[in-house]
C-alpha cells in the first residue's frame, strides 16, 4: 500500500491554566480563576510552516495452511510479516534527540544552510514484525470441541500513521516556543501574550511542537502476544454453551511521553536538574516502551432460533493492566479534554488499570416472532408477524484516576498530567457517599511542594450500570419477495441514569463531584422501511 498524509494541527499552540496561579493554600485554587486572573501556567506557540506532508509503502506477506491432521484434529499454522517503512514529509522532519542533546533534520537546513544530518523519515526502519499464527481444534466427543490458539500481532501501521506524523512544525521549518512554570511567584506572563515579545528566526531552535522519538532502543515496532483456549459444549440441536480464557501481553507498545523535564524534583529552578537545560520539556511521540495486559474468562450461552426464539447470554470477568491507552490514560471520563503522559522517568508510576478496565461485563440479547395467526386477513393484519427484541447489559463500573493538575514536583511542564498526589487512607471509606463527595476525598493529599506524591496511577470504580433496549417490529407481506416492515425502537427503555466517574484532580475545586451520568435517557424512534 502507498499511503499519504497531510496534516497542518498547530498542537504546539495552546495555554494552560491551572489551580496554582489562583491559590491561597493547599486547594484552594481554581483553573477557572485563574483564567479570569489571565495568569497561565505554561503556553507553546508556532509561527512559519507547519504543515506535514507525509507518505509511505508498506508492505504485508503472509502464509497460512489448514491441516486435517485426524478425523477430530486441526490444525492451522502461519506466518506474517509486516513492514511500514517511515513516513516521508515531503517540507522536511525535524526533531529533538534527547539522548544526545542533537537537533536534527532530515533537508537542507533552510535556516542555516547546512545539509541533511538524519536520515530521511527520521526513524529507522524496523524489519523484524515477524507474526506467527498457530490454532487447534479437537473434537472430544460429538458434542464436545475444544480450541487453543496462540499468534504475535505486530502494530506496523497504527505505529506509523499516528506516532510519525507528529515531527512537523519543529525549526527550522517553523519556530515553536515552549513556556513552562510560569506565574508561580509574581505574576509575570499573561493571557494577552505570555511570551516576552514576538516570533523571531533564530539560529538554533527554542522548542519542539512535538517531538518523535527515533532512538533504536526505544522505538521498535510494539506488538502483542494473544492466546486463548476454549470449551465448546453442545446441549440440545440449538443451543450451545461456551467457556473461554482470553490473554494477550503487549509489549513496546508506541505512545506520547514528557521528555526533557527534570529527572527529579525540587525547590531550586528546574532547569538546575534538566539533562538539557538549554531546552524546555517538549511532548515526544514514537516512545516504544510501554506494555500492556489482558486476562478474561467469559461463559456464553448461545440459542439459535428455534420455537421462535433466539438467545444469545455472555459474562466476562477481565482485568486489563496497561501504562498508556487509547483513552488519555483513563483520566476519567470527566475530564474528556486532560490527556496525561508519564515522563521517561515515572513510567512506573502509570502502570495500573487500563482507563477501560470494566472488569464484570454481562449482556443478554434476544429476539422472539409472537406466534399470533388467526384464519382472519384482516385480523392477522393487525395481530401477526409481530416480533420482540431487546438488549439487556451491566457493568461492574468505569474506572477513573486522581492526579494532580500542575507541576508540584517542579520539573518542568508542558500543559499535561504527568504528577500524583499522596494517598493518606482508603479513598472508599465513606458513608454516606453523595454527588458532592463521591469517594472520601482526605484519602490524598498534595504531597510538599517539590516533592513525589505516592498514589500512582491506581483506579476508582464509579457506579456499576445497567441498560434495557427493546425493539418491536411488525411486518406486512406482498408478493413474494417484498414487505413493508415497522419498528418502534427504545433506548434505555427503563429510563435510568447511572452516575459517571466524579472530578478527580485533587487540587480543582470539584473534586470529588459528580456532575455528568454514563448514559442517557430514554430515547424512542420509529421507522418504516420497504423490503424488495
Amino acid at each position: 500500500m502507498h499511503n499519504t498524509f497531510f496534516t497542518d494541527c498547530q498542537t504546539g499552540t495552546f495555554e494552560q491554566f491551572v489551580a496554582a496561579q489562583a491559590a491561597l493554600g493547599t486547594n484552594t485554587g481554581n483553573p477557572l480563576a485563574s483564567f479570569l486572573l489571565g495568569l497561565p501556567a505554561a503556553a507553546g506557540r508556532l509561527s512559519g510552516y507547519t504543515a506535514g506532508d507525509y507518505s509511505d509503502m508498506t508492505h504485508s506477506y503472509y502464509v497460512h495452511d489448514s491441516l486435517r491432521v485426524t478425523p477430530r484434529l486441526t490444525l492451522n499454522l502461519g506466518l506474517r510479516w509486516d513492514y511500514a517503512g517511515p513516513m516521508i514529509n515531503s517540507f522536511g522532519s525535524s526533531t529533538f534527540m534527547y539522548e544526545t542533546g542533537q537537533f536534527l533534520w532530515d533537508i537542507k537546513n533552510p535556516v542555516t544552510g547546512a545539509p541533511a544530518n538524519i536520515r530521511r523519515g527520521v526513524v529507522a526502519p524496523d524489519y523484524h514484525s515477524y507474526q506467527p499464527r498457530l490454532g487447534v481444534a479437537y473434537t472430544l466427543t460429538p458434542k464436545t470441541v475444544v480450541r487453543a490458539a496462540y499468534g504475535i500481532f505486530s502494530d506496523a501501521f497504527g505505529a506509523v500513521g499516528q506516532d510519525e506524523k507528529s515531527n512537523h512544525g519543529n525549526w527550522p521549518f517553523s519556530l515553536s516556543q515552549t513556556l513552562g512554570s510560569l506565574n508561580t511567584g509574581l505574576p509575570s506572563a499573561f493571557i494577552a501574550n505570555p511570551f516576552p515579545g514576538p516570533p523571531v528566526a533564530t539560529s538554533t531552535p527554542l522548542g519542539l511542537a512535538q517531538g518523535m522519538n527515533f532512538d533504536t532502543s526505544s522505538s521498535r515496532t510494539g506488538y502483542v502476544h494473544e492466546w486463548n483456549f476454549s470449551v465448546q459444549r453442545q446441549l440440545t440441536p440449538s443451543m450451545m454453551l461456551e467457556a473461554s480464557y482470553v490473554g494477550s501481553h503487549g509489549l513496546k507498545l508506541p505512545s506520547q511521553i514528557i521528555d526533557n523535564v527534570a529527572a527529579d524534583p525540587g525547590t531550586d529552578a528546574y532547569q538546575n536538574r534538566q539533562k538539557w537545560s538549554s531546552f524546555p520539556p517538549y511532548v515526544e511521540n514514537n516512545y516504544h516502551e510501554n506494555s500492556s495486559k489482558y486476562d478474561g474468562l467469559s461463559v456464553k450461552l448461545d440459542k439459535r432460533t428455534s420455537h421462535n426464539l433466539t438467545v444469545l447470554v455472555d459474562f466476562t470477568w477481565q482485568k486489563v493492566m496497561d501504562n498508556m491507552d487509547s483513552i488519555g490514560t483513563g483520566v476519567s471520563q470527566a475530564f474528556p479534554a486532560d490527556n496525561a503522559d508519564p515522563t521517561r522517568f515515572n513510567m512506573g508510576q502509570f502502570w495500573g488499570d487500563a482507563g477501560f478496565d470494566l472488569e464484570k461485563i454481562f449482556n443478554v440479547s434476544y429476539t422472539y416472532d409472537i406466534p399470533c395467526r388467526t384464519s382472519n386477513k384482516l385480523a392477522n393484519a393487525a395481530l401477526a408477524h409481530w416480533s420482540l427484541s431487546g438488549y439487556v447489559g451491566a457493568d461492574s463500573g468505569a474506572p477513573y484516576f486522581v492526579f494532580i493538575d500542575d507541576d508540584n514536583e517542579n520539573i518542568g511542564s508542558v500543559g499535561r498530567l504527568d504528577e500524583f498526589p499522596n494517598l493518606v487512607g482508603d479513598p472508599n471509606a465513606i458513608s454516606p457517599r453523595t454527588a458532592n463527595e463521591w469517594f472520601n476525598t482526605a484519602a490524598y493529599q498534595m504531597p510538599a511542594y517539590g516533592t513525589v506524591g505516592n498514589a500512582n496511577r491506581h483506579a476508582l470504580f464509579s457506579d456499576p450500570l445497567v441498560n434495557r433496549n427493546s425493539a418491536f417490529t411488525k411486518k406486512w407481506s406482498f408478493g413474494e419477495a417484498r414487505s413493508v416492515e415497522f419498528r418502534a425502537e427504545f433506548f434505555n427503555l427503563l429510563n435510568q441514569s447511572t452516575f459517571a466517574p466524579p472530578q478527580s484532580l485533587t487540587n480543582d475545586a470539584n473534586f470529588g463531584v459528580v456532575n455528568q451520568t454514563r448514559q442517557n435517557g430514554r430515547q424512542i424512534q420509529f421507522g418504516l422501511k420497504l423490503h424488495f
